[in-house]
C-alpha cells in the first residue's frame, strides 16, 4: 500500500514556514478602530469643505471690490464727459486739478516731440512754443485789459491802480495800462505814445472799449528798466504826451538784488500814505538776459500782492536751473493759477499749467505766461474768465506738433 504524499500548498504569493502559509498582517485601518479612530475621516472632510468655503468667500470679496471700482470709474468717466468746469477746491479759489480726459485733451494740442521711433526731442521747438507764438504779433493780455477797463473791477479807495514792466520791449504796454487802469481816456493817448516812439502798426495792441462814466481812477505805471536807450525813449515819449514822473516812473536797475528795492520805493501812495497791502495789478517781465526765473525767486515774497503777472519762459542757460514746475509751484505756494498764454488776437487760447502739468513742460523753451492771482477777492471775475478760456480751448479741434 503506498502512502499517499501530503499535497502542497500551491504559493500564491505569501511565505510557507514549514509547510504552512504565513498570513498577511492586516493593514491599519482606523474605521476598525473604536470611536475616537472612526471620526477622522469626517474630520478630514469638514477641513476640506472648510477649506473650500473660504476660497470661495475670498473670491466673492475680491469680486465686490473690482465691481466698486468699476462703478467709480465708471462714474468719473460720465463726470468727465460732460465738459463741465472742475469744482474748484473749497475756500481757496483754485480750480480742481485736471482730470485724465482734460490731461488727454492737453496732450493732444501740446504734444511731446518725438521721433518716429517713439524718443523725445528737447532741443528741437516745443508744440508749448509754436501755441504761444503762432501769430507773430504783440502778446495781448485781452481778458486782463477788459476787465481793468470795465466797472467789473473795482479799485480800492486806498489802493491806486499800480502796473510795472520789469525790462521793456519797447511796447505800448506802459501807456495801455495807464489808460486801461485809470479809465482816462484824454489824458493816456495810445496813438500819440506810439507815434512818439515810432512804434509798427503791426506791434501795436488793439484798442478796447473804455466802460468809464467819468469816475477817473488813480493810476501809476513803473519801468525798470537796465538799458539807457529805453529810459532814454520813454523818457521823451512821456515828457512829449505831458505824463507826470509821478505818474509814468522810469528807474534804472543795474542788478537783480535791487528791485525789490525800487518797487518798495516806487509804490503808490493815497493822500501821502502807502497801503500796507498795495497790490501790484499788472506785472510784466521782459528780460533780454532770459533770468525772468531769477526775477520772480527774488520777488517770490511780493507775488502775493500781484494780481496778475506776464513773463517768458526761456531757452536760456538760466532756465536750465530753474524748472518750470518749481516756479509754477512757488505762484501757487502765493495763491498763483498759471496759463501758457497764446496769441491769436481775440480767439487767443489758454493752458492751464496748474494742476496740469505735463512732464514735458520742463524741457525749456521759449513760451508766454501768465498767471493770476485767484485769491484775491478783487480780481476774483477776471481768474473765472481765465479759467472758463482754459475749458474752451481745450474743446477746440487743433494740435502743435514741431513737423520740421
Amino acid at each position: 500500500m503506498m502512502l499517499r504524499r501530503k499535497a502542497i500548498p500551491t504559493n500564491d504569493g505569501l511565505p510557507i514556514v514549514k509547510g504552512k502559509k504565513v498570513k498577511r498582517r492586516q493593514k491599519y485601518n482606523p474605521y476598525h478602530e473604536g470611536t475616537s479612530s472612526s471620526l477622522f475621516p469626517y474630520i478630514w472632510k469638514i477641513a476640506v469643505i472648510a477649506f473650500l468655503l473660504y476660497v470661495t468667500l475670498k473670491n466673492n470679496e475680491k469680486g465686490s471690490e473690482e465691481t466698486s471700482t468699476n462703478v467709480v470709474t465708471k462714474t468719473e468717466t460720465v463726470s468727465a464727459s460732460n465738459n463741465a468746469p472742475p469744482a474748484r477746491q473749497a475756500g481757496n479759489g483754485f480750480p480742481a486739478k485736471c482730470n485724465e480726459q482734460q490731461k488727454a485733451k492737453l496732450l493732444k494740442q501740446l504734444p511731446l516731440d518725438r521721433t518716429r521711433y517713439g524718443a523725445s526731442r528737447p532741443w528741437r521747438d516745443a508744440s508749448f512754443t509754436l501755441a504761444t507764438v503762432r501769430s507773430g504779433g504783440p502778446f495781448n493780455p485781452q481778458l486782463v485789459r477788459e476787465f481793468y477797463a470795465s466797472d467789473d473791477f473795482s479799485l480800492n479807495p486806498n489802493h491806486v491802480f499800480f502796473g510795472v514792466s520789469i525790462g521793456w520791449n519797447q511796447n505800448d504796454i506802459p501807456i495801455d495800462m495807464l489808460r486801461v487802469g485809470s479809465q482816462n481816456v484824454r489824458s493816456f493817448d495810445t496813438r500819440a505814445w506810439n507815434t512818439a516812439i515810432s512804434l509798427n502798426a503791426a506791434k501795436a495792441l488793439p484798442p478796447i472799449n473804455i466802460a468809464s462814466k467819468g469816475n477817473v481812477r488813480q493810476a501809476k505805471y513803473l519801468v525798470v528798466e537796465t538799458s539807457p536807450t529805453n529810459e532814454d525813449i520813454i523818457t521823451k515819449a512821456r515828457n512829449k504826451l505831458q505824463i507826470s514822473e509821478d505818474t509814468m516812473v522810469v528807474k534804472k536797475s543795474n542788478s537783480l538784488l535791487d528791485l525789490k528795492t525800487t518797487l518798495d520805493r516806487n509804490r503808490p501812495a493815497v493822500n501821502g500814505k502807502i497801503a500796507d497791502d498795495q497790490p501790484i495789478h499788472f506785472l510784466d517781465i521782459y528780460r533780454l538776459d532770459e533770468t525772468d526765473a531769477m526775477v520772480l525767486k527774488n520777488l517770490s515774497n511780493d507775488l502775493e500782492k500781484v494780481r496778475f503777472v506776464h513773463f517768458q519762459y526761456n531757452k536760456g542757460r538760466y532756465w536750465n536751473n530753474n524748472k518750470l514746475s518749481d516756479i509754477i509751484a512757488l505762484f501757487e505756494r502765493q495763491g498763483h493759477v498759471c496759463y501758457f498764454a497764446g496769441q491769436k488776437g481775440p480767439d487767443y487760447d489758454l493752458w492751464r499749467i496748474t494742476g496740469c502739468f505735463l512732464d514735458h513742460f520742463d524741457q525749456n523753451h521759449w513760451a508766454g505766461i501768465s498767471c493770476v492771482n485767484v485769491q484775491k477777492d478783487d480780481v476774483k471775475l477776471l481768474a473765472e474768465r481765465m479759467e472758463a478760456k482754459f475749458l474752451k480751448t481745450l474743446e477746440k479741434d487743433q494740435s502743435f506738433p514741431v513737423l520740421r
